[in-house]
């Protein structure tokens, strides 16, 4: 009978321990007010990086600056360039959509 007290009252410890950790951590997702806000400081810094990404490749890739005689090479640069800008602002905008509502 002892053994059997003993398990009950291990038991009885455990879940009392469990069961704050377990309420925590899904109530405060619900009552915690900053956490939009830090989903959207998140994204809106991710977007920033990718807008960075850009500007760089422009300042440092122009391509009038490395094709300056040579018309071809400028404007497949300049498509090639353009096709980064549009996936990378593609990018942008799907993080930030959620936001824009």
């Amino acid at each position: 009978m002892t053994m059997i007290r003993r398990v009950l009252v291990l038991l009885a410890i455990c879940g009392v321990l469990y069961a704050p950790s377990v309420y925590a951590a899904d109530d405060f997702s619900k009552n915690n007010p900053d956490i939009k806000k830090y989903e959207f400081a998140r994204s809106y810094i991710t977007a920033l990086s990718y807008m960075k990404q850009i500007d760089e490749r422009w300042e440092k890739n122009a391509p009038k600056k490395l094709f300056a005689g040579q018309k071809d090479k400028m404007i497949k640069a300049t498509l090639n360039d353009l096709a980064l800008d549009n996936s990378d602002l593609r990018i942008i905008k799907n993080y930030l959509l959620k936001y824009l509502t």
